[in-house]
């Protein structure tokens, strides 16, 4: 008698969301090679720093796409029918460079908040997150290669996950709000039309920049305790992606600095400033000493508000 032919594993709410996850990282870095072309052609001026760190974040992004599109390779086509290597292949290829790109561009953007207020606190708030973010993702691959005992595996790797998706969540709503907390208070401050606009544009990208991460964290978070067997659908789309996510945030504020202040000249440098940052200083100065009493209090205030929002996107180190 005929034996029957081996049954494959339903690897649908395995391999089919981590598939998705690949071709929405392919998306992702496209975008983000155009930006990152865009950045380097308009902001040459750009300290050598941030120029690197921008070239860091991209060959990680596009590691993250390569080593992904291999793992789910490896799954589909050299390990056809196992799904045993899922987890090995997820771990080894994607994890640690999403981890990276995140802790880099949530400090580019504390350091901003830094820059306006001064104060410790956001330094604390970053440096906590990082912690934990690092912490959760060791735990998490000592528990995927099975590091730890046998009976706590599941446990382990329960914590660890909502607790690295915990902290993302946290460190992505306090960017995001102590950003536009300030702005607010500068918008309150002012009545000049043109300076208020100004502002309005830039609490859009301050809210941009820690709400769509925050967005996939908190989907991550109640999709993957309401959907239990679908977890990996959640984990593939709203984990694994949030990689390109963070590495666009990241460029999309960088090269939306026109926009935002009006200045064609406004670059970034963690040292010092630029000679056309200096100029414009001294036109400033200038405009101050040949204008009115009505027109002096205008132009201070403009240059105040101005100032304070352009310390959000640049530093004058």
């Amino acid at each position: 008698m005929a034996s029957s032919p081996p049954a494959f594993p339903d690897v649908g709410l395995s391999l089919g969301p981590i598939l998705i996850s690949s071709v929405m990282s392919w998306v992702l870095w496209g975008l983000l090679t155009m930006q990152v072309i865009h950045y380097y052609v308009s902001y040459s001026r750009d300290h050598t720093f941030m120029k690197s760190l921008v070239g860091l974040v991209w060959f990680l992004d596009t590691a993250h796409a390569v080593i992904l599109f291999c793992g789910i390779y490896q799954c589909l086509v050299n390990d056809f029918g196992r799904v045993i290597p899922l987890d090995v292949a997820r771990v080894m290829g994607e994890m640690p460079p999403r981890v990276i790109v995140a802790i880099i561009v949530q400090g580019f953007c504390f350091w901003r908040i830094w820059k306006l207020y001064r104060s410790v606190i956001p330094v604390g708030i970053y440096i906590a997150m990082t912690s934990l973010q690092i912490a959760f993702t060791i735990v998490y691959m000592m528990a995927t290669f099975e590091a730890v005992e046998a009976s706590r595996i599941v446990l382990y790797i329960t914590i660890s996950g909502y607790g690295y998706m915990a902290a993302i969540l946290v460190a992505d709503l306090t960017m995001a709000g102590m950003l536009t907390a300030l702005l607010y208070k500068e918008y309150r401050r002012t009545s000049i039309q043109s300076t208020s606009e100004m502002i309005r544009r830039l609490s859009y990208f301050s809210v941009n920049t820690g709400t769509w991460t925050a967005v996939y964290a908190i989907l991550a978070i109640l999709l993957s305790t309401t959907l239990g067997d679908a977890y990996y659908w959640v984990g593939g789309i709203f984990d694994i992606g949030v990689c390109g996510v963070y590495s666009n945030t990241l460029l999309a504020n960088l090269n939306g600095r026109d926009y935002i202040v009006g200045d064609p000249s406004v670059t970034i440098s963690f040292y010092r400033s630029t000679d056309m940052e200096t100029r414009r200083r001294s036109g400033l100065r200038a405009q101050l000493g040949e204008s009115g009493r009505s027109q002096h209090s205008k132009t201070v205030e403009e240059a105040s508000v101005f100032e304070a929002a352009k310390r959000s996107q640049v530093s004058d180190v």
